[in-house]
C-alpha cells in the first residue's frame, strides 16, 4: 500500500487546498534488517538439535579429552555451565523451545550429585554467573528478568526487572558489587547487587547484546552483538572505549570509522578476557574465534575451522590456553600464543552451548544440548 503525506499547495479565497501526494516507499532501516536475520538465525537455532553430524569437523590428529563427570538432571538444554570460586561445585542454567524446565540447578564438582534447583524463571535461562565470595548466583533469562539467588538456602533475593525484552548474558564485576546483563532490548543494564536496583542503561548494540564480560580489574565491560561487533565500554561511566572489528551495514559506515578491520560476520555470541586484561576473546555465529589487543582493538589471532556457530568462549587462569564451544559438536583448546590447537573433547552428536576453566585450569566444563553438563580433562 502507498503511504501518503497530506501537503498544503495554495491557499486561495481563504481556504487551504489539501491534496495527497505519494511518498516514496520507506528504506528498510538498519534495525529492520538486523530483527529479520536475528529471526533467522533463531529460527535456525529452534532446529539446530537435529544438525547433520556432517558439519562435525576432522579431528586430525589432536587428542581427545577424557571425560570425567556428567551432570544429569535437566529437561532441556544447558545453556550455560559455570565453576564456583574455589571450583567445588557448578551451577547451570537450562531453557529451550518446547520444554517446560527453565530452572537453575546446583552440583558438586566432584560427585555429579545434585545439591539444590532454583524455580521461578518462565522462560528459557540463557545464563547464570555466582558472585566472586560463592554465596550468590545471578541468572537472566527471555522472561525479560535477572534472578539473584541465596545458595544457602536456595530462596530468590532480587528480581531485576526493567529490561524491555529477553535478556541474553549477564556478568558480575569482581568485587560482586555490581551485575551487567544485556538483553534483546539493545540495553546494557548495570545493577547494584546489594539493592537489586538498576544503577544505569546504555544502548549498547544496534540490535540484541548477545554477550557480556567485565575486564579483570572491573574497570571495562566488553559486550558482543547481533550487529556483529565487540564493543569495549568504561564500567563505571558507561562511556564507549572502543570496538573491534566486524562487518558493518554500509550506512553505518558514516558513523563508524571505515578503515576498521574486518572481524565477525555474524553475531557475536560470547565473550572473555584474558587474565591480565590485555586480550579479548569473542565466538560468534559465523563459525568463528577471534582474539584481540585490548589496548589497539587489533585482532592477535582467528580460528576459522569451526564450520557451526561458535556459542561459548573461554581463557584459561594461567592466560596460557583458549576454549571454545560450538554447533559442531565438539570443545576445542588452543594454545594462545602459537595458535596451535592442542585438545579436543567430542561432544557426540549435540552441540556444545557452554564453556569453562576450574580456577586450577586443571578440569574443563561444557554444557551440551543434550540436557547435560560434563567435565573433562586432558587425557
Amino acid at each position: 500500500m502507498e503511504r501518503f503525506a497530506l501537503k498544503i499547495l495554495v491557499r486561495f479565497i481563504g481556504l487551504s487546498v489539501l491534496l495527497l501526494v505519494p511518498l516514496a516507499p520507506a528504506r528498510e532501516s538498519t534495525e529492520e534488517r538486523l530483527e529479520a536475520r536475528e529471526q533467522a538465525e533463531e529460527q535456525a537455532e529452534s532446529i539446530r538439535s537435529g544438525e547433520n553430524a556432517d558439519a562435525k569437523p576432522a579431528f586430525d590428529n589432536v587428542p581427545l579429552g577424557k571425560e570425567l563427570v556428567v551432570f544429569r538432571g535437566h529437561g532441556s538444554p544447558v545453556n550455560s555451565a559455570v565453576f564456583s570460586p574455589d571450583g567445588k561445585q557448578i551451577a547451570t542454567a537450562c531453557g529451550g523451545a518446547g520444554s517446560k524446565d527453565y530452572s537453575v540447578r546446583l552440583w558438586d564438582a566432584e560427585t555429579g550429585k545434585e545439591i539444590r534447583k532454583f524455580e521461578g524463571h518462565t522462560d528459557r535461562v540463557n545464563q547464570v554467573a555466582f558472585t566472586p565470595d560463592g554465596k550468590e548466583l545471578v541468572s537472566v533469562s527471555d522472561d525479560k528478568t535477572g534472578r539473584v539467588w541465596e545458595i544457602a538456602t536456595g530462596l530468590e533475593k532480587f528480581k531485576l526487572v526493567d529490561h524491555l525484552a529477553e535478556v541474553k548474558c549477564v556478568a558480575i564485576h569482581p568485587e560482586g558489587k555490581f551485575a551487567m546483563s544485556g538483553g534483546r532490548d539493545c540495553l546494557m543494564i548495570r545493577w547494584n547487587l546489594q539493592t537489586g536496583k538498576r544503577t544505569h542503561a546504555k544502548r549498547a548494540h544496534l540490535s540484541s547484546v548477545m554477550a557480556i564480560a567485565y575486564s579483570p580489574d572491573g574497570k571495562q565491560v566488553a559486550t558482543g552483538g547481533r550487529d556483529n561487533l565487540v564493543r569495549l565500554w568504561d564500567a563505571e561511566k558507561g562511556a564507549e572505549l572502543g570496538w573491534f572489528g566486524g562487518k558493518l551495514l554500509k550506512e553505518d559506515l558514516t558513523k563508524q570509522p571505515s578503515t576498521l578491520p574486518i572481524g565477525h560476520t555474524g553475531s557475536v555470541l560470547s565473550v572473555a578476557f584474558s587474565p591480565d586484561g590485555k586480550r579479548l576473546l569473542s565466538g560468534g555465529y559465523d563459525g568463528t574465534v577471534r582474539l584481540w589487543d585490548v589496548e589497539t582493538t587489533f585482532p592477535l589471532l582467528t580460528s576459522e575451522g569451526q564450520k557451526a556457530p561458535v556459542y561459548s568462549v573461554a581463557c584459561s587462569p594461567d592466560g596460557k590456553r583458549i576454549m571454545a564451544g560450538s554447533g559442531a559438536f565438539v570443545a576445542r583448546v588452543w594454545d594462545i600464543e602459537s595458535g596451535n590447537e592442542e585438545l579436543l573433547f567430542d561432544g557426540g552428536t549435540t552441540s556444545v552451548l557452554s564453556v569453562a576453566f576450574s580456577p586450577d585450569g586443571q578440569t574443563m566444563l561444557i554444557g551440551s544440548r543434550d540436557r547435560t553438563a560434563r567435565t573433562w580433562c586432558a587425557p
